[in-house]
């Protein structure tokens, strides 16, 4: 995948999140094993917006496909989880792996 042309970015890098490699629905864990292939068809058909994946405690993932922000595309992916699903968090923006830029404190 290129991300950079002679030192730019050529791709939106995640601001809301920190980035912590490349996301790849075929393998990820988090998301149930029957439902990787058609996630990965979902998010390689976007061209255009941001695009963001959540996921809860079943692995039957929330998806926002070409929204108009990386917010937008945050929020879709987590209204879309939850209705299906419970303690939905973001794991992908765009082509990226993510996780939240402060970790949470324990209770």
């Amino acid at each position: 995948m290129i991300v950079a042309v002679d030192d730019r970015f050529v791709v939106a890098i995640p601001t809301t999140m920190k980035v912590t490699g490349f996301f790849q629905a075929n393998t990820n864990a988090l998301v149930l094993p029957e439902l990787r292939g058609d996630l990965a068809r979902r998010l390689g058909n976007v061209t255009t917006g941001w695009s963001a994946v959540a996921v809860g405690i079943g692995g039957g993932p929330g998806l926002a496909l070409g929204a108009p922000s990386e917010q937008a595309a945050v929020d879709g992916a987590l209204g879309d989880c939850g209705t299906r699903d419970r303690n939905c968090h973001v794991i992908a923006i765009g082509p990226f792996l993510v996780d939240p830029l402060h970790a949470p404190t324990p209770p």
